[in-house]
């Protein structure tokens, strides 16, 4: 099973469209969003998709109340700091902030985060920690998202 992975959207809707043709384009089952979308008028770029998109919230999240008005057809987007799933299997945590993330690192099976718009893939023997980096390209000029594969325990960096 392939996942969607993508963080720090920023609003950059040009990026966001790039990142869901990609994710769509190689049968993505799932998109996991590590936060900090910024406005509601993003969903669209999402839902177009017709991906189930499931995130959490990041420090940059304006209006809260109206994402979660816009993004009712997606499976979650939660306030709170961690979102805990399972898919194929394996055990997903999301969070926003790295250093809560470390603290999950080979205690999932799965741990995605984002906040330092730093691009990161590490294996922890069969567990797997993943930033995809900031899907804006607002702080490093480079915007990117990554596609995991479950079956492979590998996965692929996409320049936006």
């Amino acid at each position: 099973m392939k996942i969607g992975i993508i963080s720090d959207t920023h609003d950059r809707l040009p990026k966001i469209e790039k990142a869901v043709d990609i994710f769509s384009e190689n049968e993505c089952s799932i998109i996991y969003h590590a936060g900090d979308f910024s406005s509601p008028f993003t969903v669209k770029a999402f839902k177009r998709s017709k991906i189930p998109l499931r995130g959490v919230f990041g420090n940059n999240d304006g209006d809260k109340e109206m994402i979660h008005k816009q993004f009712s057809f997606i499976d979650a987007i939660i306030e709170d700091a961690v979102l805990f799933d399972s898919i194929d299997n394996k055990t997903v945590a999301v969070v926003h902030y790295p250093k809560l993330a470390q603290k999950l690192c080979g205690k999932y099976d799965i741990v995605i985060f984002g906040h330092s718009h730093e691009k990161k893939f590490e294996k922890h023997g069969e567990s797997v920690c993943i930033n995809p980096g900031e899907g804006c390209g607002w702080l490093t000029g480079e915007a990117s998202a990554f596609i995991y594969d479950t079956k492979s325990n590998d996965g692929v960096f996409y320049t936006l």
